[in-house]
């Protein structure tokens, strides 16, 4: 009886060991997820240093601490006398450097952030449309590999003539919104390539639409 009982035991401890086991590896990301979203996190990693390093307007705020660091940079003699009008005139000209400094680092950090946050929302408008198109191309499959049948069907008489004529009526309109949505697409990634691109435009288009595929 004692043998029996330790049967039991270690039955129901390999059975609770095995759902343990597998909801542990139902819960894990398979390693085809994670590569995944590492070339996701890439692919948006390299489009916003693209943008960035471009933007006009950041440019000039990179020119302007550039600046204001030189002048920081500048050293005074220290004489160990009274300051000259001259040694005066820099050490106004350093503070206001450093001052100039933080300013514009706030400044540049306010337009970096929103920048991102911009071409964030048309990334996320150019991989909305890119799923909507796929979800279509998967109805359009499964509409089509139904007119076969139907048409089987209404031959033998089992289903009226309406229901191949409303089918084919279903594939036709997926197939206008399928082509309406490849259409706003393009239009969509060129006027994000041309908005945020400048004159590399054509290099940023490319990483855009290699985000769409990395994206599937």
């Amino acid at each position: 009886m004692y043998q029996l009982k330790n049967g039991i035991f270690s039955i129901a401890s390999v059975s609770v060991f095995t759902l343990f086991l597998t909801m542990s590896l139902i819960s894990l990301p398979t390693l085809a997820q994670e590569v995944k979203i590492v070339e996701e996190e890439d692919h948006y990693a390299l489009i916003v240093d693209f943008v960035v390093s471009r933007d006009p307007v950041l440019a000039v705020q990179r020119t302007v601490m550039d600046a204001a660091r030189a002048m920081d940079t500048v050293r005074l003699e220290d004489s160990g006398s009274v300051p000259s009008y001259a040694q005066a005139s820099l050490l106004k000209i350093k503070y206001e450097a450093v001052t100039s400094i933080k300013e514009a680092q706030q400044t540049y950090t306010t337009l970096e952030r929103a920048l991102v946050s911009e071409l964030f929302s048309k990334l996320t408008e150019v991989l909305t449309l890119r799923n909507l198109i796929d979800n279509n191309k998967n109805l359009l499959d499964l509409l089509q590999q139904r007119l076969e049948p139907t048409e089987r069907q209404v031959q033998a008489g089992i289903v009226p003539d309406s229901v191949l004529w409303n089918l084919s009526e279903q594939i036709i309109k997926v197939q206008i919104t399928i082509a309406d949505g490849q259409s706003n697409l393009v239009a969509l990634e060129r006027a994000t390539a041309f908005n945020y691109g400048g004159e590399d435009w054509a290099e940023l288009l490319e990483l855009i639409r290699s985000l769409s595929k990395a994206s599937k």
